[in-house]
């Protein structure tokens, strides 16, 4: 019994002590890896968006004809004759065109006259007037200015002279058109 004791006891001793281990170098050889995926996804533009203020003057021309003067008996001649004109109130020959879209505009006008009426001509000092967008302000978000300009309109040639022109309202002559298009397409 003592011999078994002693053999247990030795066992225990030699199970108990500490071994040290030694590992080789480890050489990388293959790995693993794992593919990234991405997707695009377009943002919102916002779409176009149009705005525009038209302003009209009035647009009432009085044309006066040509006027001989005033006979001199004693010269045996007219004096003060006149040429004849068409007129208008101040700025009431303007039409003014702001753009508050966010795309840039051409404005072309025109006109159409009257059958009874087309001896008087009507012209635009622009044939086309071109506003930027007011989608112009600094950065993406900021916020921008409107563009604004202006037609001058003018009329020449004779206005025949008829119950209707003679009448304290006037009568209408033509029309205008203003014919707005997309700028930037």
């Amino acid at each position: 019994m003592k011999k078994t004791i002693s053999l247990i006891l030795a066992l225990t001793l030699v199970l108990g002590m500490a071994t040290t281990a030694f590992a080789a170098d480890i050489t990388p050889t293959g790995g693993d890896n794992h593919n990234v995926t991405a997707n695009y996804v377009a943002g919102k533009d916002g779409g176009t968006i149009y705005g525009v203020d038209i302003s009209w003057g009035d647009m009432v021309f009085t044309y006066t004809d040509a006027s001989k003067g005033t006979w001199n008996a004693a010269e045996h001649k007219y004096e003060n004759g006149t040429e004849a004109k068409w007129t208008c109130g101040d700025n009431q020959n303007i039409i003014t065109v702001t753009n508050h879209s966010n795309a840039p505009i051409d404005v072309t006008p025109s006109y159409t006259a009257e059958t009874a009426y087309s001896t008087a001509e009507v012209k635009f000092d622009k044939t086309t007037l071109n506003l930027g967008t007011a989608d112009n302000g600094e950065g993406d978000n900021g916020a921008g200015k409107a563009t604004k300009g202006t037609i001058t309109v003018t009329v020449s040639g004779t206005l025949t002279k008829d119950d209707k022109t003679t009448a304290t309202t006037g009568t209408t002559i033509g029309q205008i058109t203003l014919t707005l298009k997309d700028a930037s397409k």
